[in-house]
């Protein structure tokens, strides 16, 4: 937090802090991305979302990031309905979009009996009957999965058989034209983070 200050015009108090762990590791040393959003204008988006009925929106810094990299990254159509997986220690976030509406979703994840990966997949289970609730308008084509585990190709193919739906890893450098020379540097990136980065980085000030 101290090294985040340093780059802050204000102190900590008027900040929301978010970290996530930015891919690449060492024995000794593991980079992180911090994010700090101003308080005042995520309390006016939690305002809006208590005024239109959301209880509890459960809104994070990245999250709210992530929605806009994705926005700015894949172009939907105006009939498409689509779902984002954002996977978190304990928790993922279901982020549900379709045309100008967006609804979030935190689901809590219990690692409790076994692996991250063992829990992904009884997921699979719970988030079949939620979308099996849903109406065929609101149901989404297609579901994005934001992870950095090693596992994620496997995990989208396993998720694609109990959905009976397409499911892919979110992928933030779809629109880029990476030189031949940064293709190691790239591949070493946490893709979830560069979205987050890039969402942040589309994020309208003011």
């Amino acid at each position: 937090m101290w090294e985040a200050a340093q780059f802050l015009d204000e102190s900590l108090d008027h900040y929301i802090i978010d970290i996530d762990l930015a891919g690449h590791a060492t024995d000794t040393v593991q980079e992180a991305l911090v994010v700090a959003a101003r308080r005042e204008p995520v309390d006016i988006l939690r305002q809006i979302a208590d005024s239109v009925g959301f209880e509890d929106p459960a809104l994070t810094v990245a999250s709210i990031a992530l929605i806009n990299g994705f926005e700015s990254i894949y172009d939907l159509t105006a009939w498409e309905s689509t779902a984002v997986v954002h996977i978190e220690p304990n928790a993922l976030d279901l982020i549900f979009i379709r045309d100008v509406r967006i609804k979030l979703l935190v689901m809590p994840l219990d690692t409790g009996a076994g692996s991250e990966m063992e829990a992904l997949r009884a997921f699979g289970d719970q988030f079949r009957y939620l979308l099996n609730d849903m109406t065929e308008e609101e149901a989404p084509d297609t579901v994005y999965v934001s992870n950095t585990n090693r596992h994620v190709a496997r995990l989208c193919s396993a998720w694609g058989e109990q959905l009976n739906r397409r499911v892919t890893q979110a992928s933030p450098f779809q629109k880029i034209d990476v030189p031949g020379d940064l293709k190691d540097t790239v591949g070493n990136l946490n893709p979830s983070a560069f979205m987050v980065a890039v969402g942040l980085g589309c994020q309208r000030l003011g």
